[in-house]
């Protein structure tokens, strides 16, 4: 099965009307580079970032759900040490191969 998995910040509207657009591009660029290091580290791989939103794939469950949980803490950890980062979901769902 091929498993697909998503991971935007919440609330990225209303945290775009109170930043600057430096730090808006930092904000954005750290989720980025954080979401794919976990990405990566579970051995997906990035498929589109568009904005705040990171799509990714790999070809079992497990690692799909490693990752999807993975973000959720290093981002919140990260937010929680710096508040850089805006707050972050992320989930993954398996598709049937036909």
């Amino acid at each position: 099965a091929s498993v697909i998995g998503f991971a935007d910040l919440v609330n990225f509207t209303s945290v775009v009307r109170r930043l600057t657009e430096r730090d808006l591009a930092r904000m954005v660029q750290r989720f980025e580079d954080l979401c794919t290091d976990v990405v990566t580290a579970h051995g997906g791989r990035v498929v589109k970032t568009v904005g705040d939103e990171v799509l990714f794939q790999t070809f079992e469950v497990a690692p799909a759900a490693a990752i999807a949980s993975t973000k959720a803490s290093v981002l919140s950890s990260t937010r929680a040490s710096s508040r850089s980062i805006s707050p972050c979901r992320a989930w993954c769902r398996a598709l049937p191969r036909r």
